[in-house]
């Protein structure tokens, strides 16, 4: 039996008109009206945040962790995707824009192009050695909301997805697995979170695709802290 996913995507009940443009707009026919609201059913929603940008009474929402919980540990480490950067005006450099993440009150900053640099390695070699062998065509896990799309409507290529952990794994993995020993700490004392955009991977933060273990300990909207980041990388 499949284990529950905890969403990241809701509704807010008494703000919901019951407009029905959410249930037009979702691409896995997740949402009824009920009684004159929008009722998400979790075991086909993707968190692909259709239905937030859609809403025209803002009535769906991401929950995400709040910037205060990374004071939980002692030591707190950021990851970050290339994407960031795109979000802010371009005189700002992305020296500056890692400069207001870390004003945010994190330790490291660490960006995960690198990582996809070495999961795509991983991946031609993959490719290489099994590629006779494997289903066509072949779907990485790099964006979760299609690996869920996949799961709830398009079963046939579940065979398709590559199982190779995907960048944000692999970072978190690999920071999990060094950071301890490196600062002298206990891993519980790290927090190693993800700033993102996407409802999705926020998502795979609280329900990571390749792995039982969870190796980051949240995901921040970027939205939620873009005030503060763009106020201190002017500085």
């Amino acid at each position: 039996m499949t284990a529950p996913i905890e969403h990241s995507v809701a509704l807010i009940e008494e703000l919901c008109i019951g407009c029905t443009a959410c249930v037009k707009a979702c691409p896995t026919e997740a949402i009824r009206v009920r009684e004159s609201k929008a009722r998400i059913m979790e075991e086909r929603c993707i968190d692909c945040g259709v239905c937030i940008t859609t809403c025209p009474v803002h009535a769906k929402v991401a929950y995400t962790n709040l910037i205060h919980d990374i004071y939980k540990y002692r030591y707190r480490i950021a990851l970050v995707p290339p994407e960031i950067f795109g979000q802010f005006p371009d005189e700002l450099s992305p020296s500056s824009i890692l400069f207001g993440i870390r004003k945010l009150g994190f330790h490291e900053v660490h960006e995960l192009a690198p990582w996809m640099e070495r999961v795509s390695a991983v991946q031609r070699l993959y490719f290489d050695r099994n590629g006779k062998r494997l289903k066509r065509p072949q779907i990485s896990l790099l964006c979760p909301a299609v690996v869920r799309l996949i799961a709830v409507r398009f079963t046939s290529l579940l065979d398709n997805v590559i199982s190779i952990r995907p960048p944000i794994s692999a970072a978190a993995k690999w920071l999990t697995e060094n950071k301890p020993k490196e600062l002298g700490l206990r891993r519980e004392e790290i927090g190693i979170f993800f700033l993102t955009p996407c409802p999705a991977q926020m998502t795979r933060v609280k329900n990571p695709l390749t792995d039982r273990v969870r190796y980051l300990d949240g995901a921040i909207s970027i939205s939620d802290v873009y005030g503060d980041i763009f106020a201190a990388a002017q500085k």
